[in-house]
C-alpha cells in the first residue's frame, strides 16, 4: 500500500521521495548489468561464473562505459574483463 503524501508531513514526504529514487536507481543499474550480460553472451556465448561476478560488482557508470567496446569486443581481453 502507497502511503498518502497529502497526509505526510515535509520530512515524510523526502522520506518516501529518497527511498523511490533509490528503488529507480537499483532498478536501472540492475537493468543494465543484465543488458550488459545479454550482450556478452550473445557475442561469446554463456559467460563463466568469474565473468558474471565481476559483471555484477561493476557500477552502473562502469557497465555504460563499457557498452560502446562491447559491440567491437573480439574477445574478454579487449574489455578488460579476462579472468
Amino acid at each position: 500500500m502507497h502511503p498518502n503524501p497529502e497526509r505526510m508531513d515535509h520530512h515524510q514526504r523526502f522520506k518516501v521521495k529518497t527511498m523511490y529514487d533509490y528503488a529507480h536507481e537499483a532498478g536501472i543499474e540492475k537493468g543494465k548489468m543484465e543488458f550488459m550480460r545479454d550482450l556478452l553472451e550473445e557475442r561469446f556465448g554463456p559467460l563463466p561464473r568469474t565473468m558474471l561476478a565481476r559483471l555484477e560488482s561493476m557500477s552502473a557508470t562502469q557497465i555504460k562505459g563499457l557498452m560502446p567496446r562491447a559491440l567491437k569486443a573480439a574477445s574478454f581481453g579487449e574489455l578488460g574483463l579476462e579472468e
